[in-house]
């Protein structure tokens, strides 16, 4: 009976197994936000800058999530870590409407 249930509800076609990002943004439109804040990252590191100004989509009027205000260390960290930029530096979010305009993202 539960085997039936889960296939009911896999195939109903009512969405019941939805992208999971907040705002129903594309998966396409998720991957190019996260290819765009990735390149801005890798360039600042070749360019041996000592502070970045990280644009990324405006969020929530709280904290910006889903790309808070406070993400800029942790995300600098963890690129640096995994071998991906060769320093770490100071990243500071800029919430930006051009954003989620170039992105097709509501504004909160």
């Amino acid at each position: 009976m539960i085997a039936v249930m889960v296939l009911v509800e896999t195939v109903n076609g009512r969405s019941a197994f939805m992208e999971s990002n907040l705002v129903g943004v594309s998966p396409r439109n998720c991957y190019a936000v996260n290819i765009d804040i990735l390149n801005q990252i890798q360039l600042a590191d070749q360019r041996n800058v000592s502070e970045l100004e990280l644009h990324v989509p405006k969020g929530d009027n709280r904290d910006n999530w889903p790309h808070p205000d406070y993400m800029g260390k942790n995300i600098c960290q963890t690129l640096y870590r995994d071998g991906i930029i060769s320093r770490t530096f100071d990243i500071q979010i800029v919430p930006d409407i051009n954003m989620n305009k170039k992105y097709h993202i509501p504004i909160p």
